[in-house]
């Protein structure tokens, strides 16, 4: 075997090998530089300054406010629960909405007395009226009467 080992030294097989060797490791090379790139290359995927992973998320803290004060008669839901969108998670107490309907009330029954004075005064500007009709038509007979 050793006999054939140092005919192919002579021969043209060597330099081939190293040629052939060489050209393998430029396209390996090549391959890792086109990957590395394209994993690394900006806007590919993730946006900049995202980092992509998998997990659970947990919310320490969710801010919830209702459309109205008042305070907590029930709570609906504990602590841990999952919710929806629009879900009802608490009951308020009466007293609030008790003290709008009063006042709410109070401002109709102002508005009422408004009204009734308006109307009030309409029947006084029409009783004026009236009056100043029946006197302007006294002028009138009175000044026919002065000119006859």
């Amino acid at each position: 075997m050793n006999d054939m080992a140092g005919a192919f030294q002579g021969t043209t097989l060597a330099p081939v090998r190293r040629r052939v060797l060489t050209w393998a490791l430029l396209a390996l090379a090549a391959v890792v530089a086109a990957a590395a790139a394209w994993t690394l290359w900006p806007g590919r995927g993730v946006a900049i300054g995202l980092l992509q992973i998998n997990g659970r998320i947990e919310g320490d803290l969710v801010v919830a406010a209702p459309k109205t004060a008042g305070r907590i008669a029930e709570l609906l839901v504990r602590e841990g629960d999952q919710v929806q969108a629009g879900q009802l998670l608490a009951r308020l107490t009466e007293d609030s909405n008790q003290a709008r309907w009063e006042e709410s009330e109070a401002a109709a029954g102002a508005q009422l007395a408004q009204v009734a004075a308006l109307q009030a005064q309409l029947e006084l500007l029409r009783a004026e009226t009236q009056v100043q009709l029946v006197s302007a038509r006294a002028g009138l007979t009175a000044a026919a009467a002065d000119l006859r």
